[in-house]
Order: C-alpha cells, then sequence, then structure tokens
C-alpha cells in the first residue's frame, strides 16, 4: 500500500460531514457544483468558513476572491446527489432540484440540512489543494439529520444523546 493510500485511510477515520458547493464560472458562466467533505467552520465573527477543491480542478477559477458560492450541508438521505456531484465529465444538475438565487443566478439545490451563501476571501496553494476562506453572508438550517462520511463511505447519525449549545 502506497503511502498515500495509507495516509487517506488513517484520515478517513474521522467523520465528515457532506457538502454540494455550486457556483458559475466567471468565463462562461456555466453552473458549477462538487462535493466537498473538507468543509470546516472558522470563525464566528466574522463568519468565516473554510474548504478545499483540487489544484488540478477544471473549476477552481469559479471561486476567486469576491466570486460567491453556496455550501449545501446534504440530508442523510442523499448519497445519491453527493456521488452524482464528485462524478466528473457530466450534467451534474441533470435530474436535480434546483432553483436559481435571483441576486447572484447561481443555483441552489431545493433540499438541504443547511445552506450558506458565501463569498471566497482568499484562495491559498496548500499542497495539492487551493483552501478556500470564505465569508459566510446568509445562512439557514433546517431539522434534518445530516449526511456523513468516514471510512469510504456514507452514514447517517444514529444517536444523538447529548448537546452542547
Amino acid at each position: 500500500m502506497s503511502a498515500e493510500r495509507a495516509l487517506r485511510q488513517t484520515l478517513g477515520s474521522y467523520a465528515t460531514g457532506v457538502t454540494v458547493i455550486t457556483a458559475r464560472h466567471p468565463e462562461d458562466a456555466r453552473d458549477i457544483g462538487l462535493t466537498v467533505n473538507s468543509f470546516s467552520s472558522v470563525s464566528l465573527s466574522p463568519p468565516l468558513v473554510a474548504w478545499s477543491i483540487g489544484r488540478d480542478s477544471p473549476h477552481w477559477e469559479a471561486f476567486a476572491v469576491g466570486a460567491t458560492h453556496f455550501i449545501h450541508v446534504l440530508c442523510a438521505d442523499q448519497a445519491a446527489i453527493a456521488t452524482r456531484f464528485a462524478t466528473p465529465n457530466i450534467d451534474k444538475f441533470l435530474g436535480v432540484e434546483t432553483e436559481e438565487d435571483r441576486a447572484t443566478n447561481v443555483k441552489k439545490l431545493t433540499r438541504w440540512a443547511a445552506l450558506m451563501q458565501c463569498k471566497t476571501r482568499s484562495l491559498t496553494p496548500a499542497g495539492d489543494h487551493y483552501m478556500v476562506l470564505a465569508e459566510v453572508v446568509t445562512h439557514e438550517h433546517q431539522a434534518a439529520e445530516p449526511l456523513l462520511f468516514v471510512r469510504g463511505q456514507f452514514a447517517a447519525v444514529t444517536d444523538l444523546t447529548s448537546s452542547v449549545g
């Protein structure tokens, strides 16, 4: 097993949420959508989040500084959506219920556990990825269980025994 594969398996022991991030490409106005599980909260004041995109992705330019994008935290039953948006070279929006945001013309999924409209603050090279630091402009959430990803598989929350606030 390669060192990279072994590290991937080690990191896969950490459960993450699953998001779909949508944007509009600045050059040709095509709709961009990708599955991302590197999403993380950074700061409440100012409201900042971070996530990463591969440097070899044909879509990273859509997330330049100042660009608007939507981060959708997927619901537990949306593994097929996550898989679709992770599949290269297909029309990711085909057959997926979306609506166009009137102010930004960016497509948004109609179902989600949480939704954040973000504006890119910085795009920083980090190894084979870019780290996107984004300001949360608007946000909302629903009472829906989130989709998780752990050990190379989708999962759902099965036990919520306590809350910290």
